[in-house]
């Protein structure tokens, strides 16, 4: 993939793309914080493999954490875990992350690669994912009376359309609203 390298264009703890006016250095209270709720240090921060930034979302989560003494980091269980990428083409994960063209609003439609050399965030196994993206901060995530939206068959099909995805990527889109319960009962 032609994709520029920039780890710090990627969040440490999630993972995720973050766009510029969102993500922070890491300084030594998110380390602190880190250590606290995960157990284990942020680590080689001396490379130029692992990303160097936080996005506002789980800056926010260790905000909260630390003003409230046992309270767990709810967005996962376990965050990103970063390795030395063995060959840049094939197990870097930021060049085989396509992220342009994406903004804030759409940066939570970005797919990410599974790589030899590192592993994303595992969520709690009680949870659901969570309405908050590494974006941008998400005003729906403090609404607690929102209601996911529902999409019928045709509604689908609509989007699928509208998007103008291929077979392939519409049966992925397909397989991704199934395991968030974004599809209707009937859906076949």
């Amino acid at each position: 993939m032609s994709q520029v390298c920039n780890p710090d264009s990627f969040c440490y703890v999630c993972g995720e793309f973050v766009v510029r006016r969102y993500r922070s250095n890491i300084t030594d209270y998110i380390s602190k914080c880190y250590l606290k709720c995960f157990g284990f240090p942020i680590a080689n921060q001396d490379e130029n493999w692992v990303p160097h930034k936080v996005c506002k979302n789980c800056q926010l989560e260790f905000g909260a954490c630390a003003k409230n003494p046992g309270q767990v980091f709810r967005r996962f269980k376990i965050p990103m875990r970063w390795g030395k990428p063995s060959d840049h083409d094939e197990d870097c994960y930021f060049c085989r992350t396509d992220t342009s063209g994406y903004t804030a609003k759409t940066a939570k439609y970005i797919q990410y690669p599974t790589n030899t050399s590192s592993e994303r965030p595992v969520k709690h196994p009680d949870k659901q994912k969570s309405s908050t993206s590494a974006g941008g901060p998400s005003r729906s995530s403090t609404r607690s009376t929102d209601k996911p939206v529902v999409y019928t068959e045709a509604k689908f099909k609509a989007l699928v359309r509208k998007l103008a995805l291929s077979e392939e990527k519409a049966q992925l889109m397909k397989s991704v609203f199934a395991e968030h319960n974004f599809l209707a009962p009937k859906f076949k």
